[in-house]
């Protein structure tokens, strides 16, 4: 679990945090259960402390606990659900990180998951909801993992993945699979705020894709503040020296020609795994395009 928080990978680094939290508080719940000398009503103490980490519905309560719309997307109660989470997030968040950097995942992943929670709560303040439709608060991180898998289908629809007996099987086809089991699999026991957080989280999905699409990056103020406190610049090394007469060149200083190379060459390919090929300036794409022809 350490190697995963400290790997650098924001995909490893959400499975990990999503997985320990919810460990974290299935001990608080056997904590609960065992200082309440196994009462059956140890629930009612676990659901009060559960308060302060989903999000209320009811403005009044939700006014106190804002901070509630980054916590309550960790949260998971149920072992099934957090399982299928993290199976969409592992599948979807690897497309989505080798197309287009490590750096927008996060963000995306708090985006949909804040947008859909925040416009739920805000939805909720109709009469007829309130008096039908009744719930304490939200939990969860489906709608970000749906913002995620909607976002990342929009993009590359028609991109294949090889699927164990099936062979290959395009993105958009795969989703729909998910979208339709995920339903399937929280209708037993969904709340119609779950449903609406779930929409909501796919329609920020849709809308980030389309704007992508257009020029318009809704990660990109969160990706400018990344690169300035952690980004690592591509400096361009110095330049081949110039030797007249042809004079061929010794081995020392071949290699370390070589090893210039290779080590801007390793820092281009680190900015693209990191931010996308569309992070590069036009010296380092130049610089890319050159080693390319060489190698």
């Amino acid at each position: 679990m350490r190697r995963a928080f400290m790997g650098g990978n924001p995909l490893h680094q959400l499975i990990a945090m999503l997985v320990s939290v919810f460990f974290l508080l299935q001990f608080a719940r056997l904590v609960v259960y065992l200082a309440s000398g196994s009462s059956p009503d140890y629930m009612m103490g676990f659901q009060s402390a559960m308060l302060w980490m989903g999000t209320p519905l009811s403005f009044p309560d939700f006014f106190i606990k804002s901070y509630t719309l980054l916590t309550g997307i960790f949260v998971h109660l149920q072992i099934l659900p957090l399982i299928f989470n993290l199976l969409s997030l592992y599948i979807f968040g690897r497309i989505f990180i080798e197309f287009l950097g490590r750096k927008r995942l996060l963000p995306l992943f708090l985006y949909a998951g804040i947008f859909a929670t925040f416009a739920t709560v805000l939805i909720w303040q109709i009469p007829y909801l309130q008096i039908n439709h009744s719930h304490t608060m939200i939990t969860g991180s489906s709608a970000s993992i749906l913002g995620i898998m909607a976002a990342t289908t929009v993009l590359y629809p028609n991109l294949p993945l090889n699927l164990v007996f099936l062979g290959p099987v395009r993105l958009k086809y795969i989703a729909l699979f998910y979208v339709s089991i995920h339903a399937l699999l929280h209708t037993p026991d969904m709340q119609w705020a779950g449903y609406a957080t779930h929409i909501l989280g796919i329609l920020f999905g849709l809308s980030y894709a389309i704007l992508f699409k257009k020029g318009f990056d809704l990660t990109s103020g969160w990706v400018r503040i990344n690169d300035q406190v952690f980004g690592k610049k591509v400096r361009v090394r110095a330049k081949m020296k110039v030797y007249q007469n042809k004079r061929p060149l010794s081995d020392d200083q071949y290699n370390s020609i070589k090893r210039e190379r290779e080590a801007t060459l390793d820092e281009i390919l680190d900015k693209i795994n990191a931010s996308g090929i569309q992070s590069l300036t036009q010296v380092e794409k130049e610089l890319l395009n050159r080693y390319s022809r060489e190698n």
